[in-house]
């Protein structure tokens, strides 16, 4: 598949590749906390141990704070990585990924979706409750990676 692709092979195993391609994916619990700018409660995905504030989703995107203000210059004596590292410890973050949403509160990388519970990476969906990875399915339950279902119940890759 590399050699169609015309990319070369990792060395490194499976298990190496897919740590790195994660080191970013936020896996964890959903829990209720504060925008660090206003302290109006949100429900966020992020642990509490993060060391970088977290903004309501609409105050991040509005002209409330200035994202210049965190601009820093690069000291090619010191780290990449370690000047990376503070920066993103200072730049705020989204309390949730998604938008379009209607009474969605305790999802997380949602879109276009409304009266939605409890659920995680997905578009276009109603009436959904402990749904992850689905595409337009309606009034269900507890649906992993399904699409265009309607009225099911503990569906897996449907």
């Amino acid at each position: 598949m590399y050699e169609q692709a015309g990319v070369p092979a990792s060395e490194f195993c499976i298990y190496c590749n897919w740590s790195q391609l994660l080191a970013f994916w936020i896996l964890g619990r959903f829990r209720v906390g504060k925008s660090a700018l206003s302290g109006k409660q949100i429900i966020t995905m992020l642990p509490e141990t993060v060391q970088f504030p977290i903004y309501e989703r609409e105050e991040f995107v509005s002209d409330v704070w200035d994202a210049l203000s965190y601009g820093q210059d690069y000291d090619p004596n010191r780290s990449f990585l370690e000047q990376l590292g503070e920066l993103q410890k200072k730049v705020p973050h989204p309390h949730q990924l998604g938008s379009h949403n209607t009474n969605c509160q305790w999802t997380d990388d949602w879109w276009e979706s409304k009266e939605c519970y409890l659920c995680r990476s997905g578009f276009k969906n109603e009436f959904l409750s402990y749904a992850y990875r689905t595409v337009g399915c309606k009034e269900s339950i507890d649906l992993t990676y399904c699409f265009d279902m309607e009225q099911s119940y503990d569906c897996l890759n449907c």
